[in-house]
């Protein structure tokens, strides 16, 4: 009695694994094909890094880019030069509303061997130590020797086809270089391509 009452107990037991099991199986399936969470970036999110940063990459000469991981604000939904309208400000509404996730940041992936992303905080740092008003440009460049220019991309939005995506940036170098510019990106069949580039402001 004693024997088959174990042997049900470890028959059952075994059963309840193989769910647990399963059941572990399919949330990490899930997890997986669906959006990953809010403080994280998608494979997407980063194909879109890669696809802005390509023209300064294939520069085999140019200085390094540093990238904050910070992600760059957008406070207001504009219809930039050349893009359809309702689309426009769906992908724009799109951007105000993903830089209001306050957790997010880019990770630290070298985009190339021009192109790094750092600690947005660390990069702030180099700013706030210099008392000149604006401050200078000499910490920045002591903290990451061979540093051209400092870029904030904000996290992309896409369409809801997945087809289209923008994404706002702040490119800048020292005082009186620097260019705010909303991207249009298309999805090919050989990844994502710039269609649209208009200039936000120049300083």
């Amino acid at each position: 009695m004693c024997n088959r009452t174990f042997a049900r107990y470890a028959i059952w037991a075994c059963i309840t694994l193989m769910l647990s099991a399963c059941s572990d199986k399919a949330a990490l399936t899930t997890l997986s094909a669906a959006e990953v969470p809010t403080a994280s970036a998608t494979k997407q999110d980063i194909a879109i890094l890669e696809a802005v940063m390509n023209g300064e990459c294939a520069k085999a000469a140019e200085k390094i880019h540093v990238i904050s991981d910070l992600p760059a604000s957008v406070d207001k939904a504009r219809v930039p030069d050349g893009w359809d309208a309702a689309e426009a400000m769906a992908l724009t509404n799109g951007l105000v509303r993903r830089s209001n996730e306050e957790s997010w940041k880019w990770p630290h992936v070298q985009v190339c061997e021009h192109a790094q992303v750092a600690d947005g905080s660390a990069i702030e740092a180099t700013f706030a130590r210099d008392q000149r008003r604006p401050p200078g440009w000499d910490n920045f460049h002591a903290e990451f020797p061979g540093s051209g220019r400092l870029v904030k991309l904000s996290r992309p939005a896409f369409s809801k086809d997945g087809a289209t995506a923008a994404v706002y940036i702040d490119s800048s170098c020292d005082v009186g270089c620097a260019v705010g510019l909303y991207l249009k990106l298309t999805r090919t069949k050989e990844g994502w391509r710039i269609t649209n580039e208009t200039t936000a402001w120049i300083g």
